[in-house]
């Protein structure tokens, strides 16, 4: 292969590599410990839809400006959703967003 052929090949592989990174280490496609076809495919499933969801709100946050950071975004929705999951339950505004900050502190490695 030539130089040119290369830089090609390297410039369609690192958005591969970077999908499987950000599913695996941000919404845990590695984690699935179940034992059947279906359950896999369905664990798959989400988290292919939930990194669609992810990216499209990446690309709107960041139409102006740099793209932010898919953990970014990623922390960003989580924690709507916890605390719109906690105020259905009859919960204020602030103490929701405690229970979501709580529900948020394993991902600290991000």
């Amino acid at each position: 292969w030539g130089l040119e052929e290369l830089v090609e090949y390297a410039h369609v592989r690192w958005p591969i590599e970077q999908f499987h990174k950000d599913a695996k280490q941000v919404l845990g496609m590695d984690q699935f410990e179940g034992r059947t076809w279906t359950g896999w495919n369905h664990h798959v499933s989400v988290v292919l839809m939930t990194y669609s969801f992810l990216m499209t709100e990446r690309a709107a946050q960041g139409a102006a400006a740099r793209l932010p950071p898919f953990s970014q975004v990623a922390r960003i929705a989580i924690h709507e959703m916890a605390v719109r999951t906690v105020e259905e339950q009859g919960v204020d505004r602030q103490t929701a967003e405690r229970v979501a900050e709580a529900m948020l502190r394993g991902f600290t490695d991000w």
